[in-house]
């Protein structure tokens, strides 16, 4: 069994990007179980809780930003789609702490990242959630870009009459 951690951030393109990388586990004949994680801001009290279900989301983490919700459900439903058994985690607090302790904690063989671009000045004010846990875990990290599904992509090529790979109609080459 390969135990794999999927912690998404409110965007449904880096949870995509961060699904299909560990969809390519599972199509590599591997035994795959993925734990998709989202990390909520900590309340001054700052207890983690784990848990499965929207209403077991909703009751610990009361009116959470929408966008944070379906990008888990964006991971989790892409995941389902593979032979990989998908489960679904929360946390409050600090995302790079949270991330390094459901790690440790669920045994994961690795981590799978989406790393977002941020300017020179951007890091060094804000720091890097991805820097951080590259720092503090020892075991392989994978960091994935954003990515479109490639059914998704397919459906917008034929909407618009176009052909894969063609720019949309209206952008300049």
């Amino acid at each position: 069994m390969y135990r794999v951690l999927v912690p998404v951030d409110a965007s449904e393109e880096r949870a995509t990007a961060q699904a299909l990388a560990v969809r390519g586990l599972s199509t590599a004949g591997a035994e795959v179980t993925a734990t998709v994680l989202h990390v909520f801001p900590r309340p001054e009290d700052g207890a983690g809780t784990a848990f499965g279900s929207s209403s077991e989301r909703a009751a610990v983490a009361p009116s959470p930003p929408v966008d944070q919700l379906l990008s888990v459900d964006r991971a989790v439903g892409l995941l389902h789609e593979t032979a990989a058994t998908v489960e679904t985690a929360a946390r409050r607090g600090d995302p790079t702490e949270e991330i390094v302790r459901t790690a440790r904690e669920t045994d994961a063989d690795a981590v799978v990242l989406g790393g977002r671009k941020r300017s020179v000045l951007g890091s060094l004010l804000f720091g890097s959630v991805t820097r951080s846990v590259l720092r503090e875990l020892d075991r392989p990290v994978t960091v994935t870009g954003g990515a479109v599904d490639p059914a998704v992509e397919g459906e917008r090529e034929r909407a618009s009459g176009g052909e894969p790979g063609a720019p949309e109609s209206g952008a300049r080459s």
